[in-house]
This record gives structure tokens, sequence and C-alpha cells, in this order.
């Protein structure tokens, strides 16, 4: 069973997320913030982190920087969730940071979310 852990600061958010995978059989951990995000990672070593990127505190951007340069997480694959857009500036920094892919809340089921994720723990 895949591990997936959803780093999304609205509880509402996460929580329908967090049903969609565990229907799908997935096992699921959630963190409500970055510094919460990261601890989980840490500990629970996930198939695949599903991160927002504005959060009160530590912004998902800093979340990624802090995973890739720890041993022990520098290789789960990230999927980003976010309502920025698609700016020219945020793809490529997240290309740059080596995010698998990235999907727009708003335009995105909870369906899709799930299938871009395995598709990021298949690569």
């Amino acid at each position: 069973m895949s591990k997936i852990l959803i780093i999304e600061d609205d509880i509402v958010l996460s929580r329908m997320y967090q049903k969609k995978f565990e229907q799908d059989g997935y096992q699921v951990i959630a963190a409500y913030s970055g510094g919460e995000g990261l601890v989980a990672a840490s500990r629970e070593k996930p198939d695949c982190i599903l991160l927002d990127i504005m959060m009160p505190a530590m912004d998902g951007f800093t979340v990624i920087r802090n995973l890739k340069q720890d041993e022990a997480t520098r290789n789960i694959p990230i999927v980003i969730l976010t309502n920025l857009g698609t700016s020219e500036i945020f793809i490529e920094e997240a290309k740059r940071l080596g995010v698998k892919d990235y999907l727009i809340k708003y335009k995105t089921s909870a369906k899709d979310v799930v299938a871009v994720v395995e598709k990021a723990i298949n690569k």
C-alpha cells in the first residue's frame, strides 16, 4: 500500500483529498503546515508528497528546499497543489527544485489528483 503525505493548510480540502486517496487504497498522513509536513515526511517516508504552496509561516517552496536538503527525504516525489496559476516563474522554480508535477486546485478534481500522484510514484 502506497503512503501519501498531504501538506495542506486548508483542512476541508485536505480531508477531501485524504478521503479520495483512502477510498483508492492509499495510506494517508495529513499535515496542516510546512513545519508539520517536514516532520511527517522525515518520520513517515511517504511514497509521494502532495504539497500546497501558499501556507502561513512556511510556504511550499521552503518545504521543498528543506526536503531536498535532507538525505532521508530528497528522493520522495513531490506534486504541487496550488491556486497560484501557471506563471512561467512559478513553473521554472518548481522544475528547478525537482517537483514531479503541479496541479491547479480549482481546475483539478480529486480523481485527477490521485491519477497524477500515481504517475509520480510510478515514474
